[in-house]
């Protein structure tokens, strides 16, 4: 009998990042969107940094879970949009880079505490 225990990566173990110096293109940070409709959820999601803007302002790429356990993501396609610093929830380490057939997937430690809308 096997027991499968996730660990997800605590918000203490991702640095914090208050300003946009803290960061540079190709970081990967966990990213918050929130909805402005009546049910008001918060998606969390794994991104990379293309771009430090102004004004605390960065352009990230969007990247999805392509595993149960949330540890193994892989770029959506023209997903790129621009946040604010304060969307960010914290960064995280650089992952494993695989290629998968013509994919190449970011395999990170630990499980990613991610929310995805599917």
């Amino acid at each position: 009998m096997f027991i499968r225990i996730h660990l997800a990566l605590p918000l203490e173990n991702m640095a914090l990042v208050s300003c946009v110096s803290d960061l540079k293109p190709g970081d990967y940070i966990l990213v918050k969107f929130s909805t402005t409709n009546k049910r008001k959820l918060t998606y969390k999601y794994v991104t990379t940094v293309l771009q430090l803007m102004n004004n605390n302002e960065i352009e990230i790429q969007c990247f999805e879970a392509t595993d149960e356990e949330n540890t193994e993501f892989i770029v959506i396609e023209n997903d790129i949009s621009v946040i604010d610093i304060s969307d960010i929830v914290g960064k995280l380490p650089y992952p494993e880079l695989k290629k998968s057939g013509r994919q190449l997937k970011s395999i990170f430690p630990g499980v990613v505490d991610v929310f995805e809308k599917f």
